[in-house]
This record gives structure tokens, sequence and C-alpha cells, in this order.
């Protein structure tokens, strides 16, 4: 028997079972997924308890809901064959936000406040699918290294800006730059190929991996436009549409920066394809939960309704809960594409009666990586630049207030 099926088991004997209520009064309860950081479990009303771990009738299936004041994104990634997922699945919960869940929880636990998930089976066997990536209450990276890679010593003594945008940006600044009042023209817009001059190279070379979902703006001169910390954004009559840059790469870099647009291929098949998943969180209180996407090979010049119109992919956001669900695939086989480029867009309807308060972002979009690759040949080394947020209007997070 399964440490799953012990713990719902040990819960109750019936065909629902619940975990014991935790309230926000309750805020030492922690929760910690695979090698994410520990992030507090919040229940987000009265009726709504912190955590519960909830079966179906025929007990076929089960989710592990779990709500914190953090963000959490999850995908399941298939790289080489359809694995076989267990059929528990963990939906993280956020104060009016709809979240991306997944399958192929393995293992949790519950004790001394602390909930435990793991997608990791101690023998590797079946191979891990699922991937999640946890941002704090303001956005914050709390782990910008993945724990398979190879980290590097960050200054301890920096303002919460410099630390902050030093776990989301993976650049070695130049002499003279400052993170207090940046000048972001001068960062690299692409995450994962540089040109390793002095003023553009990487604080972390991702050699067999890189995956990155960044910010862009447009800029006069530039195609690629101008590296952002966060989505851009435009509100037109009743829509909401928002813009992140998707990169991808597997193997050593073998071209220049912003080269790689417009290559995808269906490589599914080939034992040297490594499958990226796309997923968006959002406001739901604020967006509506039905929503468009589509992939641009060129930065818009501006956000129109109809800046979609023409675009080689798109269509309706199907995810569970109207969150955005694309992959794109990486191959190092024929026909090849070891590396891929392009601009995800997204457009849902506003509730102008219930907008979010200030410096508060209202959607991100996210990269989740292949697992066996992360894992096995050290891909993906940096993960801090894998979420990118955005707001209504000028809005950022308050550490992003210049002199923060």
């Amino acid at each position: 028997m399964s440490s799953v099926k012990k713990f719902a088991m040990c819960l109750c004997a019936g065909a629902v079972a619940s975990v014991p209520t935790i309230s926000t009064a309750q805020s030492a309860a922690r929760f910690t997924i695979d090698d994410a950081s520990s992030i507090n479990v919040v229940a987000p009303d009265t009726q709504t308890p912190g955590f519960e771990y909830v079966a179906s009738t025929d007990g076929q299936s089960s989710t592990l809901k779990v709500n914190s004041d953090s963000f959490v994104f999850c995908a399941n990634v298939l790289s080489d064959a359809q694995a076989n997922l267990t059929p528990i699945s963990l939906a993280p919960g956020h104060a009016r936000w709809t979240l991306p869940s997944a399958t192929d929880i393995q293992t949790m636990s519950y004790s001394g406040g602390a909930l435990i998930a793991s997608s990791i089976d101690s023998t590797h066997t079946p191979p891990q699918t699922l991937v999640c990536h946890v941002r704090g209450p303001q956005g914050q990276v709390y782990k910008p290294f993945s724990a398979f890679g190879d980290p590097i010593f960050l200054e301890g003594f920096e303002s919460v800006t410099s630390v902050q945008y030093g776990n989301l940006i993976n650049w070695l600044p130049i002499n003279g730059f400052s993170w207090s009042q940046p000048d972001w023209t001068q960062v690299p817009t692409d995450p994962c190929n540089f040109d390793m001059t002095s003023a553009d190279s990487p604080a972390v070379a991702e050699g067999s991996l890189c995956a990155a979902a960044t910010g862009a703006r447009p800029l006069t001169g530039n195609s690629a436009g101008q590296r952002s910390p966060t989505m851009w954004t435009q509100t037109v009559g009743s829509s909401f549409i928002y813009v992140a840059r998707v990169d991808g790469r597997l193997g050593p870099q073998a071209s220049g920066p912003n080269m790689n647009f417009g290559v995808d291929t269906d490589a599914a098949t080939s034992a040297n394809a490594v499958d990226i998943a796309v997923r968006d969180g959002f406001d739901s209180q604020y967006l509506s939960t039905t929503g468009t996407f589509c992939r641009l090979d060129q930065l818009p010049t501006t956000l129109t309704a109809n800046v979609c119109s023409g675009a080689p992919i798109g269509g309706t956001t199907t995810g569970p809960g109207g969150t955005l669900a694309t992959k794109f695939t990486l191959s190092l086989a024929q026909p090849a594409a070891p590396a891929l480029t392009f601009y995800v867009v997204v457009i849902r309807t506003i509730n102008p009666n219930n907008p979010p308060s200030i410096d508060t972002p209202v959607a991100a979009v996210s990269v989740m990586a292949d697992p066996s690759t992360v894992r096995e040949d050290a891909g993906d080394g940096f993960v801090g630049d894998n979420v990118v947020f955005g707001f209504p209007g000028s809005g950022v997070f308050p550490w992003m207030h210049p002199g923060q």
C-alpha cells in the first residue's frame, strides 16, 4: 500500500476524505512540493479550508487542494512516452486566483504543521512528470537555481530590489549597473542565448537545457523588444491582453541572441526531444475563465483586439479552470529544432466591478521543462526566469519601485 493510500485512509474511511481545516490564524502550517520553497498555508475565507484531500466516490482519483499566500504553477510534462501517472492531483489555490493544477503526486504527509507532497518516487520508476514553480506573495523568487544545477553565491547584503532582480534575471550585470534604478535597455532580452561579451553573459551557463518566460516591451529599432521585469499588458475595451516572451534551448548554445524565432517543429516522437509546457494563472475575480491565446514570431508594435489575427498557432484556453495549456518541443534529431523563441499572447475579458488593489498582479505565465532532463542532466539550471507576472496599467510589485 502506497503512502498516499495510507494518508487517505487515516483521514476517514468514507468516500470523501478531508484534512482538518487550517484557518488563517494557524499561519504556522507550511506546504512543500518537491524541491520548491516551503510556503504558508492560508485559508482564503472562513468557509474554505487551508488544505483538504478529497477522493472521488469511485476511489479512482483524488485531489490535494492547497491554498497559500504564494503562487504555485504546475504542469505534467511528458517527453519520451505517456507515463503511468498516479490519479492524485495537486490543485494550488491563491486568493482571487485560478492556478493550473496537475496530477502525479506520489507521496504526501502532514505532521507538526508541515504538509509535504512529492511527485518523486524513490525508485524514479515511473519517471517524474510533475513540475511546479513557486513564487512568494510579492512574486519573490526564493530559489533562483534548480536543485540539480550549479548554483552560484549571491551577495547577501544587497537591497530587496537588487536581490530579487538578481534572482529574476540570469545575467552578470556590467560595471556601474544598478538594480535599484535599472536601465532595462542594457539587460539582455534573450534569456537563453548570449553573445558572451562582458555586457551579455549569463550568471549560470545552462549547457544542457534552458527554459524561460520573461517580459518584453517594444523598443524602436529592435524587433525583439526590450527586456522587462513584467509582462506587457493592455486593456482594450472589455479585453485584457498580456504578452510573455518564451524561450527554450536544448544542448549548448549554437546561435546568437534573438536568432531562434519561427523554427518550431513536431518532434515529440524523437528520443532526443524535450517537451516544455507553458501555463498561465490569473485573477479570476477580475479576468474571465474563458480566454483565447496565440503564438507570434514577432513582438507586436501595439496590443489591439486583433493582435492574434493570422497567428499560426492559437485557440482557446482549455487547461484546468480555463488556464492556458500549451507546449513546445525542442529536438536534436531531424527535423532539428534545438532552440525556439516566440511570444505568447493571452486575451481575457475583464470584470470592471472587481478590480484588484494597486500593485497587485492579475496574470502570470510560466514554463515547466521536462523533469527528467532537469534532474538527470542538470538542465534548466536557472529557474528564476521561469515565471513572469502581469499587472493592469503601470502596476508592479512594491519592491520593484525605484529605490526600494
